[in-house]
């Protein structure tokens, strides 16, 4: 895999039939696929049964264009997934299908083999078919089934509203009023450098940044998922290792004077004890009134419990054996012969 200039995210670009048939999924085989006519409307917003995680953000919508894109479902310039870009498809024939298993979405970009309504453009003799999945865990998987001219690189070069890049971008703003503060983050692919054919497998997998902890909590918090220490300044409202495409901000907003790198002093930090028993708990403090309430009850009742069953075994031997009525005899004859005692010795 290929790692891009911020080691944000590693790519991967390789032909394998068998591999990108195991990864298509085939919509028609699908019950709860949804189709969309792309002759009706350019951009359609879709809800995630799941949250896809890009750069540390929790995505539960998107949206869907007919030009090829996946996108912040109102806000332009704050991350898009491109496998492709047609720039021309009001008239073009065509269906997007998209499907939700839980954990990811696939979207089917299919551009029917039909002519363009422009006299400058020639028609192509193939459909035009791909996909791209979003997973929960913030992988990104592009698929090309079908593709006129047999290559992105032939097709791009005779239709020029077909973009020259694909990918996947993210915006990372950090408010200044003195100088440019919009890093581009994610990996983006030539189309003419690369060759890109029919059953190509693109791979886009997240590595751990600092910039993807959005609070002071959870940068100071995130070191054992990076591979460098993670620091918070509040005066970008931003997390960095130092080593990353930060450095040179972090130093000219003098962040190093205020930076953050321990828990406790986080604005946000909330202290919970190991062993701290939870407000509404049922487990009772010895010492308190309710548990000293609840001894005396057990107590009691063990008592009870030992004179019952006291009792019923004198019962059974007095009933069975005539145990506790010899025994009665035995006393009234002892305290008889004691009282004869006494009388004699007074005589």
């Amino acid at each position: 895999m290929t790692t891009d200039k911020f080691n944000g995210m590693q790519c991967a670009v390789f032909r394998d039939p068998a591999e990108a048939e195991g990864m298509w999924v085939d919509m028609d085989s699908q019950k709860s696929v949804k189709i969309r006519d792309m002759l009706r409307r350019k951009k359609l917003t879709v809800g995630l049964s799941f949250a896809f995680d890009l750069f540390g953000h929790k995505i539960r919508e998107v949206k869907l264009s007919n030009s090829g894109e996946i996108s912040h479902p109102t806000l332009d310039q704050v991350w898009v997934v491109t496998p492709l870009t047609i720039t021309e498809t009001t008239d073009r024939p065509g269906w997007i299908k998209y499907f939700d298993n839980g954990s990811t979405l696939t979207v089917q970009w299919s551009f029917e083999k039909d002519t363009i309504r422009h006299e400058k453009h020639t028609d192509w003799a193939k459909d035009l078919i791909f996909q791209a999945t979003i997973h929960s865990s913030g992988r990104i998987d592009f698929i090309y089934k079908k593709i006129p001219l047999g290559n992105l690189q032939s097709f791009q070069a005779k239709f020029p509203f077909v973009e020259d890049s694909l990918g996947v971008k993210y915006y990372f703003k950090i408010p200044d009023n003195y100088r440019p503060s919009l890093f581009t983050l994610g990996f983006q692919i030539r189309v003419n450098e690369t060759e890109i054919t029919e059953d190509t497998v693109v791979i886009f997998e997240p590595l751990p940044l600092c910039t993807n902890f959005h609070t002071c909590s959870s940068c100071v918090n995130g070191r054992n998922e990076t591979l460098l220490p993670c620091r918070w300044c509040s005066e970008i409202g931003s997390c960095s290792s130092k080593a990353d495409f930060l450095q040179t901000f972090w130093h000219y907003r003098d962040c190093d004077l205020q930076e953050v790198s321990d828990p406790p002093l986080c604005p946000d930090y909330k202290t919970v004890p190991d062993q701290a028993i939870p407000e509404h708990s049922d487990t009772k403090q010895e010492g308190s009134e309710e548990y000293s309430t609840q001894t005396w009850i057990i107590n009691t009742l063990e008592i009870i419990s030992v004179s019952i069953i006291f009792s019923i075994v004198f019962y059974i031997l007095n009933s069975r054996f005539g145990f506790l009525a010899a025994l009665r005899n035995r006393f009234e004859q002892n305290d008889a012969q004691v009282q004869l005692n006494l009388m004699e010795e007074i005589s």
